[in-house]
């Protein structure tokens, strides 16, 4: 049996967000903040992003609203 060797192509969204840098969040415009977390817009790919200071990790969305949600749970997570 024979395998499929393609491999699987990982879109360029995937691969422009598989890593981000300080100075890239810096770049962001800051929709909100609270304690350790930030929602930011990036506007060069009208990504919205939640940024947890914490421990460094980020969530990002096309929806506005999907990250808003996905922010509020963090900050009421804490409280």
């Amino acid at each position: 049996m024979k395998r499929n060797s393609k491999k699987q192509r990982k879109g360029a969204f995937h691969q422009n967000l598989s890593s981000i840098t300080l100075k890239q969040i810096e770049s962001m415009q800051v929709l909100d903040s609270e304690e350790h977390f930030r929602f930011l817009k990036d506007p060069k790919t009208s990504m919205y992003v939640v940024f947890n200071g914490t421990i460094n990790q980020t969530y990002f969305s096309n929806s506005r609203k999907a990250a808003q949600q996905f922010f509020n749970r963090l900050v009421n997570s804490t409280n």
